[in-house]
């Protein structure tokens, strides 16, 4: 919250984006699931915005992790597939959240490579929309 409070007062909106993530895959492995999808939510709008497709991707990997541990496994392979076409996957997030899509490859079998390729085609407006529209 801190970074994120610093970052809107000096008027740095790229940076808040980040900040928000970094908020929201911390909630997420504190085991708070409501907060962290607010963040990651908040990051993802705040991305596309701002036109940058870079943190959109990381954004989009980290709610595709959130869905992954809501048990959405479909939307979980689209948004990554999207976040991943977007940005590399850094390998401190590959690590961190790898192991909640883990689950959703197991769930989904060879129709996660199906999903993923669904979701990397999409454009960056149309993975935002998926993502807001995935809420229950």
């Amino acid at each position: 919250d801190e970074g994120i409070r610093h970052s809107r007062a000096a008027g740095l909106p790229l940076w808040e984006q980040i900040n928000h993530v970094a908020l929201g895959v911390g909630l997420q492995l504190t085991n708070r699931p409501d907060d962290a999808e607010a963040a990651l939510l908040s990051a993802t709008r705040m991305a596309l915005d701002n036109g940058n497709v870079l943190q959109l991707g990381i954004a989009l990997q980290c709610l595709a992790a959130w869905e992954a541990g809501a048990d959405r496994a479909t939307v979980a392979a689209r948004l990554f597939g999207a976040g991943t076409a977007f940005a590399p996957l850094w390998p401190l997030m590959e690590r961190g959240l790898g192991r909640l899509l883990d689950r959703t490859r197991e769930q989904l079998g060879s129709d996660f490579g199906t999903a993923m390729q669904e979701g990397a085609a999409l454009s960056p407006q149309a993975a935002v929309s998926l993502a807001l529209d995935a809420r229950p």
